[in-house]
């Protein structure tokens, strides 16, 4: 029906009504307005009165109407977009849209489709959008047209992607197993890389380098960024990353990239704020389907900021963590510290207190002059250590100020020295001293000097094994300052790289592979930094592991005209004291003990101690016990041990190389040595102490300092203690092998008997007779063996070595003979051998093997005999379970835990002992779940063995 021209269509409606009003549709496939169908009027009145974005496509090429409300979608393509086909105006999409307008314009059901991705264009390159939309048919009413398609649409981009944003920074925000700054830009590019929608790629720069103003490394990447986009390195000052850096602003790039071609079009560098300033760079490049506009700016701000506290939180938590291991490094350097005092203060006490305590208890009459030389020493040396402590304390009061006097300084240096020249002498060093004698008098600190001094001096030979230590003292003029200049040289062990930085810090001690334990507090280098402080120079060094180290200490040369100070006597006395020390002067102490031991009769004592004085001492008051050994620490001890019996072991805990508990653990692992008895000296008081001593199986735990009397008595009893526990085992392992021997040889004499009183019976045929007196034979025969078993083990038993006979002996018949006289013995022989071998002793061996193998078969035994170099190789193999993990240590030892109840606890034990005898060996080449295999090896006939 035809229309007016003044269509009431056209009321009420807003600007898209004047565009369809004045549009020219004749042109287009649908005609003039007064030519509409009703239903296309119709459909159109809805849509421009209604204030939801609704889209109407018309007639075979779907020709587009729209409403104000839905121009936004259209973006750019508005309008130009009235009246024309759909196809062309949403080409992008048409492959999926398409389809389903079609099909609703032929009549189809209608579609409702939520959050649809689309990607298109709207005037500024392809973009992503979101739509919520639903397509119905709007039929004509005539039926000759199609009609068209109603699309009733939300934009929901903002929404989405709103939503996408959100749940990538909190899930930024959510990820708090930050360990340190680097777990942090793991999780933070992890986090970023599942952000490809938003982000196409990026990566974060953290400072690094002398400058990091001018200095940014990457630090991670995510997405995927095109080969050469990211730099290793940003050091250039015109790059953008080091800009943003530096200048804390946004830097926006632009990318050469064509709309369409899949790539970025813009970079950004984001400064990323932390706590207190800019700590790192992120930069990112958007997702090209993303608008670059100001909500992606902030976005990626609001990213930035997430980085930064994910950064923030990794560098809290490195600090936190840098704070307890500072604070538990603290806590054990100041028990290590306390330890180390108690053992440095400890043992000059017991070698004041113990010759003192045995003449006011009569035990001597007068104190020799050596003792009288050991107290003066251990008395200094009290002194010293109590002085440390007390300089301590002051550093940490902030009160070491120095004091300064008129000072010889070259004289002092030169009296300090002196004593430690004897010292290196007697070590085997050389100490030379190097001084310029025109320093002349200048003011110093002379308390602070020796303490520099003697510290560096005593570090010097202390960790100098061999070569020598040089001093030298040079007066310096550098620019307008004069220094004085003290080094200290040594060709000694070295400080490792990773010790040099706490060499001067306050109870640190330097530990090497080499060096271990040294006595000492962890306080003489850690003094020097602060004397040279307190007289305003500083201490520096060089070293090298294995060649030695140099100690450089520069303080402000201030020369005097006064009268010189004077070192008072005393102070020289503190420096002798050091020096003997170190290493002690053998003629001043007159030691008893040299190391070598005694020949008297009695228990044979090895002394551990590291300090000469304390080790003399100790073996003076045990030699009443018997005879002495000596060692200076646990390694020279072991050497002992493995060497020469030993019956008791009096050790020291804290020594170089090896300590007491190291070496308590190597003798309670070993064997031969486990039933030893060990009392530990130690400085450490209280239960704990004592405890873990106990616990490591010591046999007495004595702390310093002690009396004469108490130790004495205290190692007495650890030997009568071992005395009666090796009384015990020998009576147990005696009842235990007459109780398995007992058993083993009443069944062949049981079957022996049997058979002698069934050959009484005059009924019996000759057949039976035969086997009668063959049982009777192999009964007799398996009681030799057991007898022989017996007395070879009683001979090793008493000390005795087992003597077989050697001769040349066909192993093949004798294996023979062994498979012949027992079942289920399956025998392989590949070549005729000939032996030297004791052939009893050697059946005796094969019998018990078999015997064993038989009780742990599941089917048969094998007897394999081959060749193996210069010896013969009789393999005994079964099908058993294998021998159990807890028996294989103990598996030759005499009654040692055994696989099975059988047996007397003695078989494998002589059996290995026996063919070690004739030059062969025992061993369990393999067991497990499948069987075992020993091998008896032997000599060849014509070659010579050796056991």
């Amino acid at each position: 029906m035809p229309r007016s021209s003044v269509d009431p269509l056209f009321d009420g409606g807003g600007e898209m009504a004047r565009l369809i009003a004045e549009h020219d549709w004749g042109s287009t496939q649908l005609g003039p307005i007064s030519s509409w169908s009703s239903s296309l009027w119709t459909a159109t009145a809805i849509l421009l009165r209604s204030r939801y974005p609704m889209l109407l496509t018309w007639g075979p090429d779907l020709v587009m109407l729209y409403n104000d409300d839905f121009v936004p979608t259209l973006g750019a393509k508005h309008p130009a977009s009235l009246g024309r086909p759909l196809r062309e105006q949403y080409a992008e999409v048409w492959d999926l849209v398409g389809p389903m307008q079609t099909a609703i314009l032929g009549g189809g059901a209608a579609v409702w489709d939520e959050d649809l991705a689309l990607v298109v264009e709207r005037g500024n390159g392809p973009e992503e959008a979101f739509f919520t939309f639903s397509y119905s048919h709007v039929p004509c009413e005539d039926g000759a047209e199609a009609g068209g398609v109603l699309t009733v649409v939300a934009f929901t981009t903002e929404k989405v992607v709103a939503a996408r944003r959100l749940d990538l920074l909190n899930r930024l925000a959510g990820r708090t197993d930050i360990a340190d700054v680097p777990a942090a830009v793991a999780t933070c590019v992890e986090t970023l890389d599942t952000a490809g929608a938003e982000l196409h790629h990026g990566a974060i720069y953290l400072p690094g380098g002398p400058d990091p103003a001018q200095r940014l490394v990457r630090a991670g990447t995510f997405g995927d960024p095109p080969p050469g986009t990211l730099p290793d390195l940003a050091e250039d000052t015109d790059s953008p990353i080091v800009r943003a850096w530096r200048d804390h602003d946004v830097l926006v790039e632009e990318l050469d990239s064509s709309p369409g071609d899949g790539r970025p079009r813009l970079r950004l560098s984001l400064p990323v704020r932390g706590r207190d300033d800019v700590t790192a760079v992120l930069v990112v490049s958007p997702h090209p389907l993303r608008p670059a506009d100001d909500e992606q700016r902030r976005f990626l701000g609001l990213v930035a900021d997430q980085v930064g506290q994910a950064l923030g939180l990794g560098s809290a938590r490195a600090e936190e963590r840098a704070r307890v291991e500072a604070l538990a490094a603290i806590d054990a350097a100041k028990s290590s510290f306390l330890s180390s005092v108690s053992h440095e203060l400890r043992t000059p006490l017991t070698l004041i207190l113990g010759p003192l305590e045995d003449v006011l208890a009569g035990r001597v009459a007068t104190l020799e002059r050596d003792d009288l030389e050991v107290m003066h020493a251990s008395a200094h040396r009290l002194l010293r250590l109590v002085g440390g402590l007390l300089d301590v304390a002051r550093v940490e009061s902030d009160s070491l100020v120095a004091a300064w006097e008129p000072t010889d300084v070259v004289a002092l240096s030169a009296d300090l020295v002196g004593p430690f020249r004897a010292a290196a002498s007697r070590a085997g060093l050389r100490l030379d001293l190097d001084v310029d004698p025109d320093i002349g008098v200048v003011d110093l600190d002379p308390e602070l000097w020796e303490r520099i001094l003697l510290n560096l001096v005593a570090n010097a030979l202390k960790y100098t094994p061999e070569g020598s230590v040089t001093v030298s003292l040079t007066g310096s003029l550098t620019g307008s300052e004069a220094e004085l200049v003290l080094t200290v040289t040594d060709t000694g062990i070295g400080i490792p790289e990773e010790e040099r930085e706490l060499v001067f810090d306050r109870f640190h001690r330097v530990r090497t592979p080499d060096a271990g334990y040294a006595e000492g507090t962890g306080l003489g280098l850690a003094l020097v930094t602060d004397a040279a402080a307190a007289l305003g120079g500083r201490v520096e060094l060089e070293s090298e592991v294995g060649t030695g180290s140099t100690f450089l200490v520069t303080i402000p040369l201030r020369r005097s005209t006064g009268a010189p100070h004077l070192l008072p006597a005393a102070r020289l006395d503190a420096a002798r004291a050091l020096a003997l020390d170190l290493v002690p002067d053998a003629d001043a102490l007159h030691p008893s003990y040299d190391g070598a031991r005694d020949r008297g009769p009695g228990p044979r004592v090895l002394v551990v101690e590291d300090n000469a004085a304390m080790r003399d001492r100790v073996a003076r008051v045990l030699a009443p016990l018997g005879s002495i050994r000596l060692a200076p620490d646990g390694a020279a001890a072991w050497e002992v041990l493995t060497s020469e019996p030993v019956d008791l072991v009096v050790t020291d805990v804290m020594m170089p190389r090896m300590g007491g508990i190291g070496l308590l653990g190597a003798i309670r692992s070993d064997p031969d040595l486990t039933h030893v008895p060990v009392v530990i000296l130690s400085a450490r008081a209280g239960a704990e102490a004592a405890t873990g001593a106990l616990e490591a199986l010591a046999d007495d735990y004595v702390v310093k300092p002690f009396t004469s009397e108490e130790l004495l008595a205290r190692c007495r009893s650890s030997l009568e203690m071992a005395t009666l526990r090796a009384e015990v085992s020998a009576t147990a392992a005696r009842a235990t092998v007459l109780a398995g021997v007992s058993h083993d040889m009443q069944t062949p004499l049981a079957v022996i008997s049997g058979a002698l009183e069934m050959l009484d019976h005059d009924e019996l045929t000759p057949e039976q007779r035969e086997r009668m007196a063959e049982r009777a034979r192999a009964g007799a025969q398996r009681l030799s063996r057991l007898v022989t078993e017996f007395l070879d083990w009683s001979r090793l038993t008493a000390g005795v070595a087992l003597e077989p006979r050697a001769e040349p002996t066909d192993l093949r018949l004798l294996t023979q003979h062994v498979a012949q006289q027992h079942d289920r013995v399956v025998l392989h022989v590949a070549d005729d051998l000939v032996v030297t071998c004791d052939p009893g002793r050697t059946e005796q061996i094969l019998h018990n093997l078999v015997d064993n193998a038989l009780r742990e078969a599941r089917t048969e035994v094998v007897l394999r005999v081959e060749r193996v170099g210069r010896h013969a190789a009789v393999h005994v193999l079964d099908d058993g379970v294998g021998v159990e993990a807890r028996v294989l240590p103990h598996l030759f030892e005499a009654f040692g835990p055994s696989s099975h109840p059988r047996g007397n606890g003695l078989g494998l034990h002589v059996s290995r002992q026996a063919a070690r005898a004739q030059g062969g060996d025992l061993v369990l080449d393999h067991t497990g779940p499948r069987g075992s295999d020993f091998v008896l090896t032997i000599p060849l006939a014509g070659i010579a063995s050796s056991s």
